[in-house]
């Protein structure tokens, strides 16, 4: 069956069909805004993004804080967090220290 260029169903099969593209772009623009701005420090458990803006304050970004020293850290964050922090970033895996 083949509907008419004026029927109002085809009509209503191209806004839905165009809408569904929409999500779908805006969908996949979302995901790759979330990849462009992630960090390193996002996937260390226990550090919220008030402790990350912290550390990028200090340091001035997050490849600097992950090259800090242990001390550095500590100053920074107090004694538990610095050495979790330290701890997951130079973890020899880069993921997985039990924290």
């Amino acid at each position: 069956m083949r509907l008419e260029e004026n029927s109002p169903v085809l009509k209503l099969l191209q806004r839905i069909r165009d809408e569904s593209h929409r999500f779908a772009v805006s969908y996949h623009e979302t995901l790759a805004r979330r990849r462009q701005t992630a960090s390193l420090l996002d996937g260390i458990p226990g550090v919220g993004p008030a402790t990350r803006k912290q550390l990028v304050r200090q340091f001035g970004s997050a490849r600097a804080a992950s090259k800090a020293s242990k001390e550095q850290l500590i100053d920074v964050l107090g004694d538990r967090r610095g050495q979790l922090v330290y701890r997951y970033l130079n973890d020899s895996a880069g993921k997985t220290s039990g924290y």
